[in-house]
């Protein structure tokens, strides 16, 4: 209400006896002071919500900054909509000539219009984007049905022969090898026990897990399809313990920033007691929606043949009974192999994230909601102010079909412009959101942004219409008995 108060503070009695004034304006620039209570509330509020410093200021680093660009392009489109459409035909012109002349009403429904938008395509974005990735409704997806890990050495040759008489070919077997980090950079590495509970958000204590001392990793001479070098080179295939040389790593991206590592660096790890020095090949991205069996660390083939090691695997292309069958079969012959159902544990994150999409869907509605109250004001105000120039174009020969059309082009522009600038900031949040979290995973969808856009232009003009009929419907005679 600070903006509001300022013009009534402002106020001078003489302009309300004037015409033209418009009593109690003031300079953008102290509009934009005004509003800065209320981004700091936004701006507490989100960090509250995310509970994570990084994610809760990423959020209102984009939303910010889609806000201003949504005001910018809004002033510019609307001022180059009257000169683009400067000779075209009556109504059109005349309703781009009021959208340029009122710009400050105008760009309020804009911006309101457009941040809605924006937020009602966001979290659907998301979903689409991981429903794409994780591919449970395609039949030629390549993620796997089942996942079997704490599969045993003496257990993988008949575990292979058993599965494969059946028409189950065991796929991307691998070896799991836990290990122990001892030295980093040649220092001893040294981990405070601190519990997750005792950090104060989700970042910390994900950092915090990262740095345990003991971890998982393996080997194998290739790369999987979900995996990418950013940096360096591919571990060499052959290990000489003759040559002194320390052994050949990969280390996943994120693994190595939470522990303050790159390229070249070297650390020493202990698996069954013995200590092996090792220094870093390359940098790998892993794509863990894949479902694949990854590691954070993987070393060069020959380091670790002889070492304790369990294997894990993938069953891939069943159906819903095969799969049914195939646990079966490998619960009543192999009862100590662990197996995780994959296609179950996908559907189970999809419907949390169905879940959580509500909450930001609800506050998009309602303001997009607030941006047809706005429409509505407007108009309406536009429409009363407008009164004696409405009915002198009446008089002059318009039909209330040509004010109607002058209403629908007005509005319905605003609301088009608004609605796909919102759905190209919504894509490109969406986007920058994945790049940053969510790990690349990122497609977009064209059925329902087309959908919003259809809705917000059509409920603009209803609203319009709805807020400008009175006026349009008076005879122009009503206006001389009031003189």
């Amino acid at each position: 209400a600070l903006p509001s108060l300022q013009k009534i503070k402002r106020l001078n009695p003489a302009n309300l006896f004037r015409e033209a004034a418009r009593p109690g304006s003031f300079s953008d620039r102290k509009w934009l002071i005004a509003i800065i209570p209320a981004v700091l509330a936004f701006w507490g509020l989100t960090l509250f919500q995310a509970n994570s410093w990084k994610l809760g200021n990423l959020f209102f680093i984009c939303f910010l900054v889609s806000a201003l660009i949504l005001y910018a392009i809004g002033g510019f489109c609307l001022k180059g909509v009257e000169k683009l459409f400067s000779r075209s035909s009556l109504s059109l012109r005349m309703a781009t000539r009021s959208l340029g002349r009122n710009r400050s009403h105008s760009v309020t429904g804009f911006l309101a219009l457009g941040l809605g938008v924006l937020l009602l395509n966001l979290i659907p974005q998301f979903q689409y984007s991981l429903e794409n990735e994780l591919g449970l409704d395609d039949p030629s997806g390549k993620l796997p049905k089942l996942f079997l890990f704490d599969i045993q050495e003496d257990q993988v040759e008949p575990l292979q022969d058993l599965l494969k008489n059946e028409g189950y070919p065991l796929n991307n077997l691998t070896p799991w090898v836990r290990g122990k980090l001892l030295k980093i950079k040649g220092k001893p590495y040294r981990m405070d026990q601190v519990k997750d509970q005792d950090l104060k958000n989700p970042d910390e204590q994900r950092r915090n897990r990262f740095r345990n001392r003991a971890f998982n990793l393996s080997y194998r001479d290739h790369l999987l399809e979900s995996e990418e070098i950013l940096r360096g080179r591919m571990v060499s295939l052959s290990f000489d313990p003759t040559s002194n040389k320390p052994a050949e790593i990969s280390v996943e991206q994120k693994y190595a920033e939470s522990l303050g590592i790159d390229l070249n660096d070297k650390i020493e790890i202990e698996v069954g007691g013995v200590p092996i020095p090792a220094v870093i090949i390359n940098i790998r991205r892993v794509r863990w929606t894949s479902f694949q069996p990854n590691f954070f660390v993987q070393m060069q083939p020959g380091v670790l043949d002889q070492a304790p090691k369990t294997f894990i695997a993938t069953l891939n292309h069943l159906d819903a009974n095969q799969k049914e069958e195939c646990q079966n079969l490998l619960v009543r012959n192999f009862p100590t192999i662990s197996i995780l159902d994959v296609e179950r544990t996908g559907k189970k994150i999809l419907s949390i994230v169905v879940q959580m999409t509500w909450a930001l869907q609800l506050m998009a509605i309602l303001s997009i909601l607030a941006g047809l109250v706005i429409l509505y004001s407007i108009s309406r105000e536009k429409a009363r102010d407008q009164r004696w120039e409405i009915n002198l174009l009446k008089i002059l020969g318009a039909s209330f079909k040509d004010l109607k059309n002058q209403v629908r082009i007005e509005f319905g522009l605003l609301g088009l412009c608004a609605s796909i600038l919102g759905v190209s900031l919504s894509a490109l949040v969406s986007f920058i959101l994945a790049e940053y979290i969510f790990d690349k995973v990122w497609t977009f969808q064209f059925a329902l942004p087309l959908g919003i856009i259809f809705t917000v232009v059509s409920l603009s003009v209803l609203t319009a219409e709805w807020a400008t009929k009175k006026v349009l419907l008076e005879k122009p005679n009503s206006i001389l008995q009031e003189n």
